[in-house]
């Protein structure tokens, strides 16, 4: 794990891997949790039921997509370090 910060103006998360970014819009998360169901090594829910990156992020890069893919609202933006595409939401 690289990285974890707080953009306090826009309520993003960031966090990164070696392979990945991660940034979550806590004013679009929406609390529902099931990234932290799916991956309880990197995501948990702080104390406003908003999602939050853990440090260090565990979960591998599959796991971390499938986590990202579960969000309702698409509050969890995965970008792949190496070639600076975002993985998902698809662009």
């Amino acid at each position: 794990m690289k990285d974890i910060s707080t953009m306090a103006k826009s309520k993003v998360i960031t966090g990164e891997t070696v392979e990945l970014k991660i940034e979550i819009d806590q004013e679009t998360c929406i609390g529902c949790g099931t990234c932290s169901v799916i991956a309880p090594d990197s995501f948990e829910l702080d104390k406003n039921f908003k999602s939050c990156l853990k440090s260090p992020i565990k979960d591998n890069k599959k796991t971390i997509l499938e986590a990202a893919q579960s969000c309702a609202v698409d509050a969890i933006k995965v970008i792949d370090n190496r070639s600076g595409k975002q993985l998902w939401p698809e662009s």
